[in-house]
């Protein structure tokens, strides 16, 4: 049995952008994920790590205006390195190919403005409120003896 599967809770560093490669679309986002620790010597360390993120997808393709710089999101997917060599030093990328995308927060909570052909966003009508009286402690009577009881 084998599994290659990663779950990554971050925050979108780069807009989502739908590409179009030899007839092909694909999405593509970067996601930033930090980390703060404390080395040795109690400095408090900040690094954050970088994934490209892709998807052929159509579903995913659907929520790309969603998918901007600085929201949370979790993505499940298959990872990945790319290697490349430039100006003479290898360098590498951690890639995952999206299987599925959870929205979370954005910077703001905006939402992104009507895309043509989409319909624009309603607005849920606000909850009504219901409230019940209170019992008194007269409304309540005991019909049922001592002897009654199960118990």
């Amino acid at each position: 049995m084998k599994l290659n599967q990663i779950q990554a809770i971050g925050r979108i560093g780069k807009d989502a952008v739908i590409h179009n490669h030899q007839g092909n679309q694909f999405l593509s986002f970067s996601l930033a994920i930090d980390e703060t620790y404390k080395n040795r010597d109690g400095v408090k360390v900040e690094r954050v790590t970088f994934y490209d993120c892709v998807s052929n997808q159509e579903r995913f393709f659907k929520v790309a205006n969603w998918l901007t710089k600085g929201r949370e999101i979790l993505v499940e997917g298959k990872p990945s390195v790319r290697t490349y060599e430039k100006d003479g030093k290898i360098y590498g990328t951690i890639k995952i190919e999206i299987n599925n995308i959870s929205l979370g927060s954005s910077p703001h909570d905006q939402r992104p403005a009507a895309a043509a052909g989409a319909a624009p966003a309603t607005q849920a009508a606000p909850a009504t409120q219901t409230t019940t009286a209170a019992a008194t402690a007269g409304s309540f009577t005991s019909e049922a003896g001592s002897d009654d009881l199960p118990f």
